[in-house]
Formats: C-alpha cells, structure tokens, sequence
C-alpha cells in the first residue's frame, strides 16, 4: 500500500471517529459505518452484526446488499464462528472453509471470495458485535495489513455500539418511567383505565399519516401519553365522581390540562423536547377555539 493510499485511510478512520460523536440518529451512524468500511478495507461490501448474548445469536444492525435482518446463530457462518470464538476470522476463498455458508450467495448469484470477520468490543472487553467484510476489490485475499487496520477500525465501531446500548438503556429507562407515572393516574381513576395508551396510539397512527418526521412522533408519543397527568391534581371528589359535573365541578375538571402543563414542566427536558409539557396540555383545544383551557383557534395551535 503506498503512502497516498495509507494517507487515505487514516483520513477515512479520523472521518468515522468524528461522525461517531457528531451523529445524532444511529441508524444513520451505523450504514455510515458499513459503508466507510467498505471504503476504508477497500471490500465490495460491509456488514454489522450486533451480537444478543441472551439469544446467542447475531443480526445485522446494518449491510450493504441487503434488505432486512439475517439472524445468525453463534457457531453458524463465518460470523458467527467469529463471535463464537471471540477472535477474527480471516478466509481467502469462503467456499473452502467449512463454516462458511453459501445459501445467500446462491439466492441472490453472488460470489463470496475472501472474507475478514473481526470481533467487536466495548471498552470493558464484551463483546458487541461482529464486523464482516467480503471480497477485496483487486480480487487479492485479506493480508495482515488488512487484519491490523480492521482491528483500529472495530475499536471506533466498538464506541459507537457502546454509546448504543447506553441510550437505549436510558431510553428504556425513561419510557418505563413514563409508563410508571401513566399507572398512576390509572389507579387513581380507573374508569378510563388505558386511555393514555389509546390515545398514544391513535396519536402516532394519525401522525405517520400525515407524514411527521421520527423526531416528531417521539415528541408526539410522550406528549400524548402524558395528556392526562394533570389529573393527579383534581381532588377525587371531582375526578371520580358518578354522573354529571355541576357548573363548578366542570370548571375544576377542565383545570387538569392546565396542571399537565405544570407538571410536566417540572421535568428537565432536553432541548428538542421542551415542549411536550405544552402540547401535552393542549389535548382538549379546538380548531375552532371552543376547547379548553386556553380556547386556542386554529392558527395559535
């Protein structure tokens, strides 16, 4: 490899260091990774598989020349003896190693020749995925040089799954949360027990229909999962009670959405999220501004 095409590379790498901790959407992130890997191992095509050590198997987080998921027992392809083994697995024709399975290649008339697989790990050594790289453009096997570049370019990748799985983990934290406080008002007023999660429902059906952006419908979720938490201000007799509201009762009732907004501005939101507390509270405003609590019309929604 002469000094350009080193040159070259290493610019490749330092791009794919900088996009790990600038890219905000991981799907993006991770076909980003598949693709300067090909271009960085100068292969025909890249796949990411993410390893779920509960399942023993592997899935492909992200490949090129695909469509969908291929879930991949351990010990079952070169990938999966990769991560079964826990060390890189290098193949100059895959069609003369044992484990290599030709199924794909024969439904789609592919060739697979030579292959690297290279264990992927977090910073503590668990293991987290499996890069797999196919077929060197000059038609040459992987060699050591290739080995060694890979191994540098795992331990970007291996960031980047890290970084993953912690906030999915938030994710998961704050959505168990939400939930949490939703039971709450359940508990409290059993008579519409399950309406918050209806309504999410309906609310993300009708915003994917007129084509909001993911960032948007995760606001939407939250927004209108929480509609109701203001009324965990309403004193029950108001709340629970049978049969219709007086005058006065309604107007007490109608102050949850105001309390929605309260509450939910208590929350440190981060900045994208700022304003679920106020669109949470706007749940019972209509077009044409006899909602409440505001009676917003139609051009201050």
């Amino acid at each position: 490899m002469g000094n350009k095409d080193q040159v070259d590379k290493f610019k490749a790498l330092l791009n794919l260091s900088v996009e790990i901790n600038t890219i905000r959407s991981f799907s993006e992130l991770f076909k980003r990774v598949v693709r300067l890997s090909s271009q960085i191992m100068e292969a025909d095509r890249a796949s990411l598989y993410l390893y779920e050590a509960s399942k023993r198997q592997l899935w492909t987080l992200a490949a090129e020349g695909l469509e969908g998921r291929i879930y991949l027992p351990l010990n079952r392809g070169l990938a999966g003896k990769c991560a079964a083994e826990d060390r890189p697995i290098v193949v100059e024709d895959a069609y003369e190693h044992p484990d290599f399975d030709p199924r794909w290649d024969k439904k789609h008339g592919y060739r697979t020749r030579s292959v690297l697989c290279l264990p992927i790990h977090t910073r503590t050594g668990e293991l987290k995925g499996v890069l797999q790289v196919i077929n060197k453009l000059n038609g040459a096997p992987f060699n050591q040089e290739d080995l060694e570049i890979g191994k540098f370019l795992v331990s970007l990748i291996g960031v980047a799954l890290e970084n993953y799985f912690l906030i999915e983990k938030l994710r998961h934290l704050l959505d168990s949360f939400m939930r949490a406080l939703v039971a709450t008002i359940d508990a409290k007023h059993p008579l519409t027990a399950g309406h918050s999660e209806r309504v999410m429902k309906y609310a993300l059906f009708l915003g994917r229909k007129v084509g909001l952006k993911p960032a948007e419908l995760e606001i939407l979720k939250y927004a209108s999962l929480l509609h109701d938490i203001g009324k965990l201000a309403i004193p029950d007799a108001v709340l629970t009670k049978e049969g219709p509201f007086t005058a006065e009762e309604r107007k007490i009732m109608e102050q949850h959405s105001r309390w929605t907004e309260i509450i939910l501005a208590r929350i440190d939101w981060p900045e994208e999220w700022k304003g679920i507390p106020h669109i949470a509270a706007c749940h019972h405003e209509r077009l044409d501004g006899s909602g409440y609590p505001w009676g917003m019309e139609s051009d201050d929604l």
